[in-house]
């Protein structure tokens, strides 16, 4: 465990030294992200162009296409470019935000974070978020920020997508604090009294970013509709889309 530890600590010295008078990510490479950073992931990713098992089709939102992702989309994997981007721009939060429809029971990962040299020694993740509409649960994986061994939070009440709608969902992950936003609902938040630390947000060098899927894992592919699919490097402290009926609203 120890010398797994210093590992994350020698690369997070490499990333220091390879990030000092970094330009952003637009001057070097066509990134997609907008607003406050935020990579766009189905842009990122090429969809809307053409990718195996992955079709148009209708939103909620008129004004932006939609896709219907199938078992035989490939695992979708960024390039390293974005993942160079993400370790030398997060900080204190790291934000997920999509507008989905998933399909009636299934199972299937939203997005994962994997460290390669993680993965061989214990075949888990850094982070990943799973959507059972079969067991109509939400659940998300992570490391426990005091040893980096594997944690799991299953959210509370139904799964949004266990109804087979489309549905609005952001997650904003601080060391401290878990805050899930669904729709216009008011947040569902967890944290530990006096301020001490949930989980760890120290990524690696060898960080890879896959979406809708965990890498590798066939059975791990979202099935159903995406028409939005970001993340945020500083998180998504608030809903990150118009909500009339809560204060403080802002995008």
């Amino acid at each position: 465990m120890q010398g797994w530890w210093q590992l994350y600590v020698a690369q997070w010295a490499a990333l220091a030294v390879h990030c000092v008078g970094q330009s952003p990510p637009g001057d070097e490479a066509e990134l997609n992200y907008y607003g406050d950073n935020v990579i766009d992931l189905l842009e990122a990713l090429n969809i809307t162009r053409s990718v195996e098992g992955v079709t148009k089709a209708k939103g909620p939102d008129p004004g932006m296409p939609a896709w219907k992702f199938r078992q035989r989309v490939p695992h979708l994997t960024l390039p390293w470019d974005y993942s160079v981007y993400l370790l030398s721009t997060v900080q204190a939060a790291l934000g997920f935000h999509f507008v989905a429809r998933q399909s009636r029971g299934s199972e299937g990962t939203l997005v994962s974070l994997v460290s390669p040299a993680a993965t061989k020694r214990d075949g888990r993740p850094l982070l990943q978020l799973v959507s059972s509409t079969r067991a109509d649960h939400l659940r998300l994986d992570y490391r426990a920020v005091h040893n980096m061994e594997p944690a799991s939070l299953v959210f509370p009440g139904s799964n949004p997508f266990a109804r087979g709608r489309w549905v609005r969902l952001a997650l904003n992950l601080e060391p401290h604090r878990i805050s899930l936003f669904v729709d216009c609902q008011e947040p569902v938040v967890f944290e530990k009294v006096g301020g001490e630390e949930v989980l760890s947000l120290i990524l690696p060098l060898d960080l890879q970013i896959t979406f809708a899927s965990l890498s590798g894992d066939r059975s791990s592919k979202f099935l159903g509709y995406w028409q939005t699919a970001e993340i945020s490097p500083s998180g998504f402290p608030h809903h990150p889309w118009h909500c009339e009926n809560l204060p403080g609203w802002h995008r």
